[in-house]
């Protein structure tokens, strides 16, 4: 009961921000289309071939993908390297909620206005680009179940950055480059590679997205196994978390930089 009242609190603080700066995600989306439109025209330039329909369809979720994990992958990471720097870390611990559980609320909220910021980004540029990728039920779920999975690997990003502190300088780096290896999962080759893990929690999930994203439908047994896979990375990486919290107690780490 004490959980779902945080999740309240955090759905209500999220929302009064965005209702004070509005134009951030108008803005964030202008700047993500615009990147994504520089890579297309570069593409272009330095191209021989004009782009067939699917070519045009793996770049556009190709670049997607990336997007989502940069997202999904670094926001609990951020929230409290930044509550860090601005000395209230210490407050949110001594909550009554319990530090561990105001990450999770925060990372929740986060993930749900992050998929459908998703979406929305996804109809963009798909509807600008001509490109063909079905935002079907199927799709919309497997983006779910990959947005799952790496708010738990989010987890562990977040816990190394209250016990090690300084990793924020690095955190970029690793971000940028787990989330160039995901997306490298829809090219063809790297898919065909991997699809023989589809029963691996997270491969299972891009490999879902990128069958759905082509019309392809998935079984009940497929969608079951996928969010199994998923839940179980993220209630993992909640408590390594928690692990590192508990680290960082002993070491009286919490309360400085």
């Amino acid at each position: 009961m004490q959980f779902f009242e945080l999740l309240i609190a955090e759905s209500l603080k999220s929302f009064r921000i965005w209702k004070r700066y509005p134009f951030q995600m108008f803005i964030g989306l202008a700047i993500m289309a615009g990147l994504f439109f520089g890579l297309l025209f570069g593409i272009d330039i330095f191209s021989d071939n004009s782009y067939q329909e699917d070519n045009l369809t793996l770049i556009t979720l190709t670049y997607f993908i990336w997007v989502v994990v940069m997202g999904a992958l670094g926001h609990s990471a951020s929230d409290i390297e930044e509550d860090i720097k601005i000395g209230v870390l210490e407050p949110i611990f001594l909550s009554k909620f319990g530090g561990a559980n105001v990450i999770q609320a925060r990372a929740i909220i986060s993930s749900f206005s992050g998929v459908i910021f998703s979406l929305i980004f996804l109809l963009l540029i798909n509807k600008a680009s001509s490109a063909n990728i079905d935002i079907s039920v199927s799709f919309i779920v497997s983006l779910v179940s990959l947005d799952i999975a790496l708010v738990g690997f989010g987890f562990v990003l977040c816990g190394m950055a209250l016990y090690l502190k300084k990793i924020e300088s690095f955190t970029p780096i690793l971000l940028f480059a787990v989330a160039s290896v995901l997306a490298s999962a829809m090219s063809q080759t790297i898919y065909m590679s991997i699809s023989e893990y589809y029963y691996i929690p997270l491969i299972s999930s891009l490999i879902q997205l990128r069958q759905a994203a082509f019309g392809n439908e998935i079984g009940l047994f497929q969608i079951l196994t996928m969010l199994i896979g998923s839940i179980f990375i993220y209630y993992l990486g909640y408590l390594m978390m928690k692990h590192f919290i508990a680290k960082s107690k002993s070491a009286a780490s919490l309360s400085h930089y």
